[in-house]
């Protein structure tokens, strides 16, 4: 996963045209088992990348929707997640960019992953 400093330190002219941004905290087909989740996500990681994602959902010039898929070792049955941060209303389902986060993102090995919308506003 990249660094959260990769998303800090980009510049809202750098991406005027960006309207999608899609990160999976893990490559599905290195693993063997989902109970390996420990070896391809550590929870500080996760933790400091959320805030400069936010950040950068609010910078961006245009509407921008950020999804992020990773492992979450504070649950059981649940330990694959997706967040798509948005600077719009959580409830409005006509958006077809949540849409694509949730058919590209929210499922793992055939296996649905929750999807979790995260309002972004100032």
């Amino acid at each position: 996963m990249p660094p959260p400093e990769v998303f800090r330190n980009v510049s809202p002219a750098t991406v005027p045209a960006l309207e999608l941004l899609l990160i999976s905290g893990y490559d599905s087909s290195s693993v063997p088992d989902w109970r390996m989740k420990y070896v391809f996500k550590v929870p500080s990681d996760v933790d400091e990348l959320v805030p400069a994602l936010r950040d950068l959902v609010l910078r961006a010039p245009k509407q921008l929707h950020v999804g992020l898929r990773h492992f979450n070792e504070h649950v059981v049955e649940e330990a694959v997640e997706c967040q798509i941060f948005l600077r719009h209303s959580a409830d409005e389902s006509e958006c077809a960019l949540c849409a694509e986060v949730a058919a590209t993102l929210g499922s793992y090995r055939g296996w649905p992953v929750p999807v979790e919308k995260c309002e972004v506003f100032e």
